[in-house]
């Protein structure tokens, strides 16, 4: 099995449960862009926990698959809105033929504020 790291992940990171010798262990990978490579840790955990992130994981995944993500509008910022899609048709479309108004959302208040200064 890998070694294990104690650098916490950072950004989009997955996990996942996985049986190694007849112990369980919670999994999270993710993308070390420092290193350019790929980093995992892993945790020992119980069967009752296992069954509890068992469960976490499949509602998790299931919220993910009815939410999508749109860009911040700063063209600064590689950062990303999670939104529901009546969310993003409301800022991409809605807003728009309401009130003739185009939105750019952004991630923070910090990238909004940028994004203003560069259109003014």
């Amino acid at each position: 099995m890998g070694a294990q790291h104690s650098v916490e992940p950072t950004g989009k990171h997955w996990s996942f449960l996985r049986k190694d010798g007849g112990d369980l262990y919670i999994v999270t990978r993710w993308w070390d862009p420092e290193e350019r490579k790929r980093r995992e840790s892993r945790a020992k955990i119980t069967p009752k926990e296992a069954a509890e992130t068992s469960a976490y994981l499949k509602r998790r995944r299931k919220l993910e698959a009815l939410s999508t993500e749109i860009p911040c509008f700063n063209p600064d910022c590689n950062r990303h809105i999670r939104t529901t899609p009546s969310q993003k048709r409301d800022f991409l479309i809605s807003f728009k033929l309401k009130y003739d108004k185009a939105v750019l959302p952004c991630c923070s208040r910090e990238c909004r504020e940028k994004l203003l200064a560069l259109l003014s």
